[in-house]
C-alpha cells in the first residue's frame, strides 16, 4: 500500500530562498575564477551580505544559477551540490537530521521542516511497495531559468 506525505511551505509573494545556497554557488564559482560580482549585480542580489539566513529572491538566484551555468560549467548545479553536501542547510534542520534514529525518519523530518531552507518548494516522500521515493518541486515553475540547476543542486 503507497503512503505520501506532502508538505508545502508556506507560499510567499515573491518566493524567497536562504541565502546560504547562493553562497555554495557564490563560493565555488570563485574559486573557479568566475566574475561573481558581475553575475550577482546583473541578477541583483547582495554582494556583501554574509547572513546564510537571509532571504533572498528565489527566482533571482535561480536566474543567477542560469546565467552562471551558461558561462561557466552546465554542470555547475551538480558541482555545487557535491562540494558542499548539506553544509549549507539551516543549523536546526541539520540537528534534528541528525538526531532521527533512522534515516526514514530524518527524511520524514526533512519534509516537515523544509520550510526553513525555501518557500513555495513542496517535499514529499511517496512510498511504493519496494522502495520509497523523496521528491522536491516548485509548482509551476519546471520552465523556469534555473529551476534544472537548483534541482540538480538539490539533489547532489
Amino acid at each position: 500500500m503507497a503512503y505520501r506525505t506532502v508538505i508545502s511551505a508556506k507560499k510567499s509573494t515573491p518566493p524567497l530562498l536562504r541565502q546560504a545556497h547562493l553562497m555554495a554557488f557564490v563560493d565555488l564559482l570563485r574559486k573557479r575564477g568566475a566574475p561573481v560580482d558581475r553575475y550577482l549585480q546583473r541578477h541583483g542580489l547582495p554582494l556583501l551580505c554574509d547572513d546564510p539566513n537571509a532571504l533572498v529572491p528565489l527566482l533571482r538566484v535561480w536566474s543567477f544559477f542560469e546565467t552562471a551555468a551558461r558561462h561557466e560549467d552546465s554542470k555547475l548545479g551538480w558541482l555545487v551540490g557535491a562540494h558542499v553536501g548539506d553544509q549549507n542547510l539551516n543549523a536546526v534542520l541539520v540537528r534534528q537530521l541528525e538526531i532521527a534514529p533512522t534515516l526514514f525518519q530524518a527524511l520524514h523530518r526533512l519534509v516537515r521542516m523544509v520550510s526553513a531552507e525555501a518557500t513555495d518548494l513542496d517535499i514529499g516522500i511517496h512510498e511504493r511497495r519496494d522502495d520509497v521515493l523523496l521528491y522536491t518541486h516548485y509548482p509551476g515553475m519546471r520552465e523556469t531559468p534555473g529551476y534544472m540547476i537548483s534541482q540538480s543542486y538539490q539533489l547532489g
